[in-house]
């Protein structure tokens, strides 16, 4: 399409079935409107583009707490982000030295004179000592935006003083204080917040590195700064704030681009000769006495020496293939940040045992406590599950027919009894009366009755 700048295509989803978003980002003079129906009526692997417009960004500058400006956490975060800009300049080698100045260095050590005194000898090697340069002191980075940094790292009080003076009083955590600014700490600091935003793409105070951000519609998207100030704050406040912030930006701090070897052998790393050794083994097929086979190629041998030359010797991509899926897969296994499955519960350390020697079982992951298990019974011994159908012992009298509910029943209608007797209170039975008896007899047969 006529207008393209730029796609960004992220890595697939788990929880979205694999699938990947992508942001094609065009000129504002296109009819962007058109571009999306288009792409919406045609198929990619038989699956719909689902192409829509993405909207500008409303707030693109947002805020955190006003607890930010405190003289305290400004000094704490300078230390923080000290830390991270130094491990991802050295990551993706920015600011590396200059080899100029080593290649000057050296050529004034060579131009020393030998008629020079001990003390002039010890001053113009004191700079350029090879001692120094392998175990420099203090904070080291070629970064100019850190040059001297630790300034403002390192806080001053008056300790001496306080000691020779016995003033060992210590305000209460829970009481309130005048809220501290220091200008020219938040300076310092909003100049580093800047550079991490804008070089390295990564949002301080939201803890989050947007990742591919240079293909993305807005290649300077979101960004978080701190809010207004308080009036008052405690003790108590400042350290759970910094608290909490640390272990926001753990992950930045204590990043590892790969695993240890002891931690990589434990989750099963490969052996890239072990490997080939596999392949070559399992393409080694006897076929018979004195017959053996490539199913590479369908060739027969001999021997399983004469199948290995055979395959050392033609089939070498084959081998290359499967020397790439070893590196392939120790390169998924030392990446800290691979995607995996969640960890069971009980696989935690510090869960409670789910089973094992004594017969004990943990609890369900789902919190939820399990069935009690009944006692094993002998079969003709358990009780009945269900209840006896027999008639219920009732108190009434043999005229009286409770119900299910062990209720009385509706008292029946006067036509069902006969005489003087039958109401629910009385005793049932039938009344007399002058009807005869009506005779059974076969007539065809009268003497056999």
């Amino acid at each position: 399409y006529a207008g393209f700048r730029r796609v960004c295509i992220t890595d697939p989803a788990p929880e979205r079935k694999f699938s990947r978003r992508g942001w094609v980002t065009f000129d504002h003079s296109v009819q962007i409107r058109n571009i999306c129906y288009e792409l919406n009526s045609t198929k990619l692997h038989e699956v719909d583009m689902g192409a829509i417009i993405n909207r500008e960004l409303k707030n693109r500058i947002r805020t955190i707490n006003g607890i930010g400006q405190h003289k305290t956490i400004v000094r704490n975060d300078l230390r923080l982000i000290t830390k991270i800009i130094k491990q991802l300049d050295e990551r993706w080698n920015i600011w590396e030295p200059i080899d100029n100045d080593n290649e000057q260095k050296k050529t004034t050590i060579t131009n020393v004179p030998s008629t020079t005194d001990d003390s002039e000898i010890s001053s113009s090697t004191m700079n350029v000592s090879p001692t120094k340069n392998k175990n420099p002191i203090g904070f080291i980075s070629y970064n100019p935006l850190l040059k001297n940094i630790t300034e403002y790292l390192v806080e001053e009080a008056d300790a001496e003083e306080e000691e020779l003076l016995g003033d060992t009083s210590t305000n209460n955590e829970n009481e309130s204080n005048t809220f501290e600014i220091d200008k020219e700490l938040t300076k310092v600091l909003d100049r580093l917040i800047l550079y991490l935003r804008v070089v390295h793409s990564v949002d301080y105070y939201n803890g989050t590195e947007y990742a591919q951000e240079d293909s993305m519609p807005n290649r300077c998207g979101v960004i978080h700064v701190r809010g207004a100030p308080l009036t008052s704050i405690t003790q108590t406040e400042l350290t759970n704030f910094m608290q909490q912030f640390e272990t926001r930006l753990k992950p930045f701090i204590d990043c590892h681009e790969k695993l240890d070897d002891d931690e990589a052998m434990k989750l099963g790393v490969k052996n890239e000769q072990d490997e080939v050794e596999k392949f070559i083994v399992s393409n080694c097929q006897e076929v018979g006495k004195d017959k053996w086979s490539c199913p590479l190629s369908g060739k027969k041998f001999k021997g399983p020496e004469f199948v290995r030359k055979h395959i050392l010797n033609k089939h070498q991509d084959k081998i290359d293939e499967a020397k790439k899926e070893v590196t392939y897969f120790n390169n998924y296994l030392y990446d800290p940040k691979r995607p995996q499955l969640p960890e069971h519960p009980s696989n935690r350390p510090g869960a409670p045992p789910t089973g094992g020697g004594g017969g004990g079982v943990g609890p369900h992951p789902s919190g939820l406590p399990l069935p009690t298990p009944m006692a094993a019974q002998p079969l003709l011994s358990r009780p009945p599950l269900w209840p006896s159908m027999a008639a219920p012992h009732h108190p009434g009298p043999p005229g009286y027919y409770p119900n299910q509910f062990h209720q009385p029943r509706h008292p029946r209608p006067p036509f069902m009894y006969q005489g003087g007797g039958g109401p629910p209170g009385g005793s049932f039975h039938r009344g007399p009366n002058n009807r005869q008896l009506r005779s059974y007899e076969d007539l065809d047969a009268p003497n056999e009755m």
